[in-house]
Protein backbone atom coordinates (compact mmCIF):
# COMPACT_ATOMS: atom_id res chain seq x y z
CA UNK A 1 0.00 0.00 0.00
CA UNK A 2 1.56 3.38 -1.14
CA UNK A 3 1.23 6.84 -0.47
CA UNK A 4 -1.29 7.34 -3.40
CA UNK A 5 -3.57 4.73 -1.28
CA UNK A 6 -4.16 6.52 1.74
CA UNK A 7 -3.56 10.47 0.40
CA UNK A 8 -5.73 10.05 -2.70
CA UNK A 9 -8.75 9.76 -0.17
CA UNK A 10 -7.81 12.64 2.11
CA UNK A 11 -6.74 15.50 -0.60
CA UNK A 12 -10.33 14.82 -1.89
CA UNK A 13 -11.78 15.26 1.78
CA UNK A 14 -9.69 17.43 3.17
CA UNK A 15 -8.10 15.53 6.36
CA UNK A 16 -4.56 14.71 6.71
CA UNK A 17 -2.85 11.21 7.04
CA UNK A 18 -0.13 11.11 10.11
CA UNK A 19 3.42 10.01 9.07
CA UNK A 20 5.36 8.55 12.26
CA UNK A 21 8.79 8.11 12.58
CA UNK A 22 9.48 4.69 14.18
CA UNK A 23 13.09 3.28 15.33
CA UNK A 24 11.98 -0.06 16.68
CA UNK A 25 9.82 -2.70 17.59
CA UNK A 26 7.98 -0.56 20.42
CA UNK A 27 7.90 2.42 18.57
CA UNK A 28 6.43 0.31 15.41
CA UNK A 29 3.70 -1.47 17.83
CA UNK A 30 2.88 1.60 19.28
CA UNK A 31 2.15 3.83 16.05
CA UNK A 32 -0.14 0.82 14.57
CA UNK A 33 -1.93 0.03 17.39
CA UNK A 34 -2.53 3.90 17.93
CA UNK A 35 -3.86 3.42 14.69
CA UNK A 36 -5.99 0.76 14.81
CA UNK A 37 -7.82 2.00 18.06
CA UNK A 38 -8.55 5.14 16.30
CA UNK A 39 -9.55 3.35 12.97
CA UNK A 40 -6.80 5.58 11.40
CA UNK A 41 -4.62 4.79 7.54
CA UNK A 42 -0.87 5.36 9.19
CA UNK A 43 2.22 6.37 7.71
CA UNK A 44 4.93 4.52 9.54
CA UNK A 45 8.15 6.09 8.67
CA UNK A 46 11.90 5.23 9.18
CA UNK A 47 14.36 8.08 8.73
CA UNK A 48 17.34 7.65 6.58
CA UNK A 49 19.95 8.71 9.01
CA UNK A 50 19.13 6.12 11.24
CA UNK A 51 18.65 2.98 8.65
CA UNK A 52 22.71 4.25 7.61
CA UNK A 53 23.74 3.08 11.36
CA UNK A 54 21.74 0.06 10.93
CA UNK A 55 20.80 -2.42 8.25
CA UNK A 56 17.79 -1.58 6.40
CA UNK A 57 16.15 -5.03 5.78
CA UNK A 58 15.54 -5.10 9.74
CA UNK A 59 13.67 -1.65 9.41
CA UNK A 60 12.09 -3.39 6.17
CA UNK A 61 11.19 -6.87 7.82
CA UNK A 62 9.83 -5.24 10.83
CA UNK A 63 7.62 -3.36 9.07
CA UNK A 64 6.38 -5.31 6.48
CA UNK A 65 5.24 -7.83 9.29
CA UNK A 66 3.22 -4.99 10.95
CA UNK A 67 1.61 -3.94 7.94
CA UNK A 68 0.79 -7.49 6.64
CA UNK A 69 -0.96 -7.87 10.54
CA UNK A 70 -2.34 -4.15 10.81
CA UNK A 71 -6.09 -4.29 11.06
CA UNK A 72 -5.89 -0.80 9.11
CA UNK A 73 -3.95 0.33 5.89
CA UNK A 74 -0.45 0.91 6.77
CA UNK A 75 2.05 2.53 4.40
CA UNK A 76 5.70 1.89 5.07
CA UNK A 77 7.93 5.10 4.02
CA UNK A 78 11.34 5.90 3.67
CA UNK A 79 11.80 9.57 5.28
CA UNK A 80 14.55 12.38 4.23
CA UNK A 81 16.24 9.96 1.20
CA UNK A 82 19.19 12.44 0.38
CA UNK A 83 21.21 9.37 -2.19
CA UNK A 84 20.28 7.12 -4.92
CA UNK A 85 21.55 4.23 -3.43
CA UNK A 86 19.75 3.93 0.05
CA UNK A 87 16.38 5.24 -1.67
CA UNK A 88 16.92 2.11 -4.55
CA UNK A 89 17.87 -0.45 -0.98
CA UNK A 90 15.01 0.91 0.55
CA UNK A 91 12.54 -0.04 -3.20
CA UNK A 92 14.19 -3.27 -3.24
CA UNK A 93 13.54 -3.98 0.06
CA UNK A 94 9.98 -3.68 -0.19
CA UNK A 95 9.49 0.00 1.47
CA UNK A 96 6.05 0.76 -0.38
CA UNK A 97 6.91 4.72 -0.83
CA UNK A 98 10.35 7.03 -0.40
CA UNK A 99 10.29 10.30 0.70
CA UNK A 100 13.85 12.26 -1.00
CA UNK A 101 15.20 15.58 -0.12
CA UNK A 102 17.40 17.53 -1.95
CA UNK A 103 21.33 16.20 -1.07
CA UNK A 104 22.82 20.29 -2.38
CA UNK A 105 22.08 19.68 -6.01
CA UNK A 106 21.28 22.24 -8.54
CA UNK A 107 17.86 22.73 -9.13
CA UNK A 108 17.95 20.90 -12.85
CA UNK A 109 20.25 18.11 -11.31
CA UNK A 110 17.76 17.71 -8.38
CA UNK A 111 15.01 17.69 -10.58
CA UNK A 112 17.26 14.60 -12.85
CA UNK A 113 17.81 12.76 -9.82
CA UNK A 114 14.10 13.14 -8.59
CA UNK A 115 12.85 12.08 -12.14
CA UNK A 116 15.19 9.04 -11.96
CA UNK A 117 13.52 8.08 -8.83
CA UNK A 118 9.97 8.21 -10.01
CA UNK A 119 11.05 5.79 -13.04
CA UNK A 120 12.38 3.01 -10.76
CA UNK A 121 9.89 3.51 -8.05
CA UNK A 122 6.86 3.96 -10.36
CA UNK A 123 7.90 0.74 -12.15
CA UNK A 124 7.47 -1.14 -9.28
CA UNK A 125 4.73 0.47 -7.54
CA UNK A 126 6.30 2.61 -5.15
CA UNK A 127 5.08 5.90 -4.50
CA UNK A 128 7.22 9.12 -4.08
CA UNK A 129 7.43 12.24 -2.09
CA UNK A 130 9.93 14.81 -2.70
CA UNK A 131 10.80 17.72 -0.70
CA UNK A 132 11.43 21.21 -2.35
CA UNK A 133 12.55 24.15 -0.63
CA UNK A 134 14.09 23.01 3.42
CA UNK A 135 12.72 22.75 6.37
CA UNK A 136 15.56 23.57 9.23
CA UNK A 137 16.70 20.97 11.94
CA UNK A 138 16.85 22.05 15.69
CA UNK A 139 19.58 19.55 16.44
CA UNK A 140 21.87 21.30 13.25
CA UNK A 141 20.97 24.52 15.53
CA UNK A 142 18.60 26.23 13.15
CA UNK A 143 15.22 27.63 15.12
CA UNK A 144 13.99 29.38 12.71
CA UNK A 145 13.14 29.07 8.96
CA UNK A 146 14.78 31.63 6.91
CA UNK A 147 12.40 32.77 3.92
CA UNK A 148 15.01 31.82 1.60
CA UNK A 149 14.88 28.39 1.86
CA UNK A 150 11.03 28.12 1.85
CA UNK A 151 9.13 26.66 -0.64
CA UNK A 152 8.79 28.82 -4.46
CA UNK A 153 5.05 28.38 -5.72
CA UNK A 154 6.15 29.16 -9.42
CA UNK A 155 9.07 26.64 -8.92
CA UNK A 156 6.86 23.88 -7.33
CA UNK A 157 4.86 23.54 -10.54
CA UNK A 158 7.40 23.07 -12.42
CA UNK A 159 8.91 20.57 -10.29
CA UNK A 160 5.55 18.62 -10.07
CA UNK A 161 4.83 18.81 -13.46
CA UNK A 162 8.78 17.84 -14.68
CA UNK A 163 9.08 15.03 -12.33
CA UNK A 164 5.75 13.18 -11.68
CA UNK A 165 6.36 12.87 -8.08
CA UNK A 166 3.34 11.89 -6.20
CA UNK A 167 3.13 14.00 -3.30
CA UNK A 168 5.39 17.41 -2.69
CA UNK A 169 6.73 18.51 0.19
CA UNK A 170 6.91 21.82 1.29
CA UNK A 171 9.23 24.20 3.51
CA UNK A 172 6.31 27.44 4.68
CA UNK A 173 8.02 28.22 7.90
CA UNK A 174 8.34 25.25 10.17
CA UNK A 175 10.97 23.48 12.14
CA UNK A 176 12.16 19.76 12.74
CA UNK A 177 12.67 19.43 15.97
CA UNK A 178 11.61 20.88 19.20
CA UNK A 179 13.57 23.03 22.13
CA UNK A 180 13.36 23.92 25.49
CA UNK A 181 11.88 27.94 24.77
CA UNK A 182 11.54 27.50 20.93
CA UNK A 183 8.95 30.25 19.48
CA UNK A 184 5.99 29.08 17.64
CA UNK A 185 6.64 28.68 13.76
CA UNK A 186 5.44 31.48 11.37
CA UNK A 187 3.83 30.07 9.03
CA UNK A 188 3.19 31.04 5.50
CA UNK A 189 0.01 30.44 4.93
CA UNK A 190 -0.30 32.59 2.22
CA UNK A 191 2.67 30.66 0.31
CA UNK A 192 0.30 27.37 0.86
CA UNK A 193 -2.28 28.90 -0.78
CA UNK A 194 0.00 29.62 -3.88
CA UNK A 195 1.71 26.35 -3.88
CA UNK A 196 -1.77 24.55 -3.74
CA UNK A 197 -3.13 26.86 -6.70
CA UNK A 198 -0.19 25.82 -8.98
CA UNK A 199 0.13 22.16 -8.09
CA UNK A 200 -2.41 19.22 -7.89
CA UNK A 201 -1.06 16.64 -5.85
CA UNK A 202 -1.20 16.33 -2.06
CA UNK A 203 0.89 18.35 -0.27
CA UNK A 204 3.40 17.34 2.81
CA UNK A 205 4.62 19.00 5.44
CA UNK A 206 7.71 18.00 8.12
CA UNK A 207 8.05 19.57 11.61
CA UNK A 208 4.58 19.00 12.15
CA UNK A 209 5.44 18.35 16.59
CA UNK A 210 5.41 22.35 17.46
CA UNK A 211 2.33 23.52 15.32
CA UNK A 212 -0.37 24.56 17.35
CA UNK A 213 -3.98 22.81 16.50
CA UNK A 214 -5.01 26.06 14.70
CA UNK A 215 -2.32 25.78 12.42
CA UNK A 216 -2.61 22.55 12.06
CA UNK A 217 -6.73 22.62 11.11
CA UNK A 218 -6.06 25.57 8.30
CA UNK A 219 -3.18 23.55 6.66
CA UNK A 220 -5.40 20.77 6.17
CA UNK A 221 -7.82 23.02 4.86
CA UNK A 222 -5.03 24.56 1.99
CA UNK A 223 -4.41 20.82 1.13
CA UNK A 224 -2.11 19.72 3.44
CA UNK A 225 -2.35 15.91 3.38
CA UNK A 226 0.46 14.28 5.14
CA UNK A 227 2.18 15.61 8.83
CA UNK A 228 5.27 14.07 9.84
CA UNK A 229 5.71 13.60 13.17
CA UNK A 230 9.13 12.32 15.26
CA UNK A 231 9.83 14.37 18.61
CA UNK A 232 5.99 14.38 19.85
CA UNK A 233 6.60 10.52 19.48
CA UNK A 234 10.07 9.96 21.03
CA UNK A 235 9.56 12.49 23.86
CA UNK A 236 7.27 9.82 26.10
CA UNK A 237 9.79 7.20 25.33
CA UNK A 238 12.91 9.63 26.44
CA UNK A 239 10.91 10.67 29.66
CA UNK A 240 9.80 7.33 30.56
CA UNK A 241 13.32 6.35 30.76
CA UNK A 242 14.74 9.44 32.43
CA UNK A 243 11.78 8.97 35.23
CA UNK A 244 12.98 4.97 35.44
CA UNK A 245 16.83 6.32 36.20
CA UNK A 246 15.29 9.23 38.47
CA UNK A 247 13.37 6.89 40.59
CA UNK A 248 15.49 3.84 40.83
CA UNK A 249 19.01 5.04 39.78
CA UNK A 250 20.65 2.10 42.03
CA UNK A 251 18.63 -0.67 40.37
CA UNK A 252 18.51 -0.19 36.57
CA UNK A 253 18.50 -3.43 34.25
CA UNK A 254 16.93 -4.55 31.45
CA UNK A 255 13.43 -5.95 32.44
CA UNK A 256 12.76 -2.79 34.39
CA UNK A 257 13.29 -0.79 31.08
CA UNK A 258 10.63 -2.96 29.53
CA UNK A 259 8.13 -3.02 32.05
CA UNK A 260 8.33 0.66 31.37
CA UNK A 261 7.81 0.31 27.84
CA UNK A 262 4.42 -0.80 28.68
CA UNK A 263 3.52 2.74 30.57
CA UNK A 264 5.29 4.70 27.87
CA UNK A 265 3.69 3.14 25.03
CA UNK A 266 0.50 3.94 26.51
CA UNK A 267 1.44 7.60 26.88
CA UNK A 268 2.62 7.36 23.03
CA UNK A 269 -0.56 6.10 21.60
CA UNK A 270 -2.37 8.52 23.45
CA UNK A 271 -0.71 11.72 22.08
CA UNK A 272 -1.11 9.59 18.60
CA UNK A 273 -4.95 9.75 19.02
CA UNK A 274 -4.80 13.37 19.56
CA UNK A 275 -3.43 13.90 16.84
CA UNK A 276 -5.09 11.88 14.66
CA UNK A 277 -8.62 12.91 15.70
CA UNK A 278 -7.07 16.42 15.29
CA UNK A 279 -5.82 15.85 11.46
CA UNK A 280 -9.40 14.06 10.57
CA UNK A 281 -7.92 10.87 9.91
CA UNK A 282 -9.66 9.14 13.04
CA UNK A 283 -12.27 6.94 11.22
CA UNK A 284 -11.13 6.45 7.83
CA UNK A 285 -9.15 3.80 7.79
CA UNK A 286 -10.97 1.81 4.29
CA UNK A 287 -11.53 -2.02 4.59
CA UNK A 288 -7.99 -3.63 3.81
CA UNK A 289 -7.15 -6.47 2.44
CA UNK A 290 -4.73 -8.81 4.64
CA UNK A 291 -2.06 -10.05 3.78
CA UNK A 292 -0.79 -6.78 1.39
CA UNK A 293 1.02 -3.22 1.96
Amino acid sequence: MNLNCVLEKAYKERYAVGAFDIWNIESLRTVIEAAEESRSPVIVQAYTQRIKHTDIEYYSSIGKVAAENAKIPVVLHLDHGDNLRIVMQSVRQGFTSVGIENPGLAYQQYVDFTRKVVEVAHAVGVSVEAELGEVPRVREGVTEASREILTNPKEASHFVAETGIDALAISIGTVSGLHKGMKEPKIDFDRVRKIRNFVNVPLVLHGGTALTSTDTEKLIELGVCKINIGTALHLPFINGIKRLLENSPENIDLYKIHEVDGVVQEEAKGVIRTLMKLYGCSGKASTKIFGTI
